[in-house]
């Protein structure tokens, strides 16, 4: 029988991110959204304990503790508040692209400066989406022009964490329309190269602790040897996919669980009709059908990030773990503010954030109808591009 229960490694791992997230995150949270940022001592922090590469390789200047590890640390994170878990330094998503894509010089390359110690404040960006496209990569616009030793990008990518200011961009762009995904190329942008511009910055229902803007590139001139050629597109961005995926999902179970424990400390102490409202029937059936579904959530999460660590195929243990994670926070944190009732939707109380937050995370990394779809394909043997 596979046992997916930390080992006592992970599990002082565990315990020193969880002091870190509730002294660094939870008491702050507020403050941390209303200014749209984390403060530079969290972040030093957070870089000197060795979170901020966590699951890259040690050969490129990481840990090297795996997806088991960093799905663990991201859900302690989040039990903080996911927002701010999101806006913490590091490369981040860009990061997964340069592993799954990048030649052995350039996840060295490109990797290695963010485990320095002066790297605290540096962030990798991810850039795939546009307005018009969504999940759709045929339907991309921005485009990669060949000179001598040089791409020029053009184009508008749209929700990209820290788009405009990371230390570097991994922007994906049409090289040849003709060969559709073969056509694709990922493009690492360094900070300082001109012609990245936020054309605004927006406001989202939830997870504002984070930059999220849309970008113009205009003319961006990119040398040739910052296209990642290690992989084959499709094949590259399948186990990059995955990998995203499962950081979010383990972040949507820390964010039912700091949901789930607010409601029921609430539920110990708030009374009606001369004892507590949990212990009212209908309440304590709504939290324990909570608590169930994020066991359920954190399990199907650690079995996906065992998978990965395994070089197993993972894509169906991926796509649950990302639908019934996603599933579970709105559930639960909409339930978490019918607990609380009136004082669910007021500032007093953490869960009216975290609902906008589950809200928001259930749209900005894909739908989990389009990960139903994926895992019906699976079960039935349907052939699917990445997506």
């Amino acid at each position: 029988m596979v046992d997916f229960s930390p080992t006592e490694e992970e599990q002082a791992i565990i315990d020193q991110v969880r002091k870190f997230a509730q002294t660094e995150l939870r008491q702050k949270l507020r403050d941390y959204e209303k200014n749209g940022s984390v403060a530079e001592n969290t972040l030093r922090k957070y870089h000197e304990m060795g979170l901020s590469t966590i699951d890259i390789p040690q050969e490129y200047g990481g840990m090297g503790l795996g997806m088991r590890t960093a799905a663990l640390v991201q859900e302690e994170l989040s039990f903080g508040d996911v927002g701010a878990a999101m806006a913490l330094s590091g490369p981040g998503f860009a990061g997964y692209a340069i592993l799954a894509l990048g030649s052995e010089n350039q996840k060295k390359r490109f990797l290695e400066p963010f485990s320095q110690p002066g790297a605290y404040a540096k962030f990798g960006s991810l850039c795939i989406y546009e307005e018009k496209m969504d999940s759709d990569m045929s339907a991309m616009e921005t485009t990669a022009k060949k000179e001598n030793n040089y791409y020029i990008l053009n184009g508008k990518k749209f929700m990209i964490h820290y788009g405009g200011t990371a230390d570097i961009h991994v922007v994906f762009a049409v090289i040849d329309r003709s060969k559709g995904m073969d056509g694709i190329g990922a493009f690492v942008i360094e900070k300082g190269v001109p012609g990245i511009k936020i054309t605004r910055k927006l406001e989202l229902l939830g997870l504002n602790t984070c930059s999220i803007t849309e970008i113009a590139l205009e003319n961006v001139k990119v040398p040739s040897e910052n296209l990642l050629n290690g992989t084959p597109l499709k094949k590259g961005m399948q186990g990059m996919y995955e990998r995203i995926r499962v950081i979010h999902a383990a972040r949507a179970v820390g964010l039912g669980k700091a949901a789930l424990d607010y409601a029921v400390e609430y539920s110990k102490v708030r009374e009606a009709f001369g004892k507590p409202i949990g212990q009212h029937q209908g309440l304590s059936f709504m939290l324990a059908d909570m608590a169930t579904e994020v066991d359920a959530a954190r399990w199907l999460v650690w079995k996906a990030a065992w998978h990965l660590d395994q070089g197993e195929p993972a894509s169906l243990a991926v796509s649950m773990s990302f639908v019934q994670a996603n599933e579970m926070a709105m559930t639960v944190a909409n339930n978490a503010v019918q607990i609380l009732g009136g004082h669910g939707y007021i500032q007093d109380h953490p869960v009216e954030k975290w609902m906008r937050d589950a809200k928001t995370m259930g749209l900005v990394i894909g739908t989990t109808q389009g990960q139903n779809q994926r895992i019906f394909n699976d079960i039935a043997g349907i052939y699917t591009d990445v997506s």
